[in-house]
């Protein structure tokens, strides 16, 4: 068992290049378990299914992330503990109870067909998935990274080849994504809870969730829902504007060329949510040149890697998303590096916001998102409606260089207690 205790008192015994790496392997596994799934998805169905996907998740994810409260960050910035984890996972079952419930109505008065059932299906998974994300919250704020990893190569490895497998038995996309919920509701509530639990209590009584505990937890966790819901909206704009303006098969080709950037954004969250709790300490303990020695060198690693993927897509992009996907996705090349170079504006984006919450400024990172959830909303649909995706993709770099300026100008402001 990870020693809470000493990891509070004496300083961090982890080295913070080791929780990035942790962070990455775990990450990384899941990202290309995802890739497998998206990869038979296009392979082994049509585009509109693959666009009918894309609008489900589209739909639940900013449902999933609003109910999300941000609750990992909330626990693992918790240093003072002023809340138990009964608390904690009493307000994740509320708020999964709510986000489901209101995915299902949602569902139900606007969509159809494969449309529907996957919405039902994969909303749900990702309900459950609010679990996992809470769980390593706890694992985090101990720097127990290893257990984050391992948790998420488990259920990617699983719900990847039991997902292909399925699909291409049955042919039922709707049963493939019922496989990847079973796989992640049994890691959840087998594995991952246990290990949370133990490492929670540190062998101490459970305590009974308190309701006065968790009123004040939900109200002080709901700018974070609110910031998550809103960043979930923003980031998938673009499909809302391709659906409207282009139909379901451009849905379809977006979502497809689109994981790359997904991918790299997934791979960054990791590291920024891996150094999220240490940043806070930084921040609490006055090092301010520690923080900015570790954000300068964040910034900098991560935009060396999006320049220099962002340019392999740009040569070859076209050959890759033929080989991969076929011949379907041909011709989508620039749509491909211009949304890397989006990705890669995004990780200093990210790594500049986690900077913000750790120190608690919840609100602030709520008020830019809405800001610039307008300013994507504007720009995206305008694109779609005048010139096809390329235009979407420079419309997503545009809106994300502005936000992190403005996110920038808020870590300036950081004050060192």
């Amino acid at each position: 068992m990870v020693d809470l205790a000493s990891h509070e008192t004496q300083g961090p015994p982890v080295r913070l290049r080791k929780l990035i790496s942790w962070g990455l392997i775990g990450q990384a596994t899941y990202i290309l378990s995802q890739f497998i799934v998206l990869l038979a998805l296009a392979r082994l169905s049509t585009v509109e299914a693959v666009g009918a996907f894309g609008l489900a998740s589209a739909i639940s994810l900013p449902i999933v992330f609003f109910f999300n409260l941000g609750l990992r960050i909330n626990w693992a910035t918790d240093i003072e503990e002023e809340y138990n984890f009964s608390d904690f996972l009493m307000l994740r079952t509320i708020a999964c109870l709510l986000s489901y419930a209101l995915i299902i109505v949602l569902g139900m008065l606007f969509l159809e067909g494969l449309t529907l059932s996957l919405l039902l299906v994969f909303g749900l998974a990702k309900t459950i998935e609010l679990y996992n994300d809470f769980f390593y919250g706890v694992f985090q704020r101990v720097d127990a990274m290893r257990l984050v990893a391992r948790s998420q190569m488990t259920r990617g490895i699983l719900s990847s080849v039991g997902f292909g497998a399925v699909l291409y038995q049955s042919g039922s996309v709707t049963a493939a994504f019922f496989v990847q919920l079973v796989v992640w509701t049994i890691v959840a509530f087998l594995i991952d809870l246990p290990k949370a639990k133990s490492l929670a209590q540190r062998g101490r009584r459970p305590v009974p969730a308190k309701w006065e505990n968790i009123l004040v937890l939900a109200r002080t966790s709901l700018p974070l829902g609110v910031n998550g819901g809103l960043a979930a909206v923003q980031s998938n704009i673009p499909r809302y504007a391709i659906s409207f303006w282009l139909g379901l098969t451009a849905v379809g080709h977006f979502t497809v060329v689109s994981y790359a950037m997904q991918a790299m954004n997934m791979l960054f969250h990791s590291v920024s949510s891996s150094v999220q709790s240490r940043i806070g300490v930084y921040i609490s303990k006055r090092q301010r040149a520690a923080f900015y020695r570790s954000l300068t060198k964040l910034i900098t690693i991560s935009s060396i890697i999006g320049i220099a993927v962002s340019v392999i897509g740009f040569i070859f992009g076209d050959t890759l998303l033929t080989i991969f996907f076929g011949q379907e996705y041909d011709g989508f090349g620039a749509v491909l590096s211009a949304l890397l170079i989006a990705s890669t504006v995004h990780a200093i984006l990210l790594f500049l916001q986690v900077c913000i919450l750790a120190n608690r400024q919840f609100y602030a990172v709520m008020i830019v998102r809405m800001i610039f959830l307008v300013v994507m909303l504007v720009t995206c649909a305008t694109a779609a409606a005048i010139s096809g995706l390329i235009a979407v993709s420079i419309a997503i770099i545009i809106t994300l260089v502005l936000q992190a300026f403005a996110l920038f100008a808020l870590v300036r402001n950081i004050s060192f207690p």
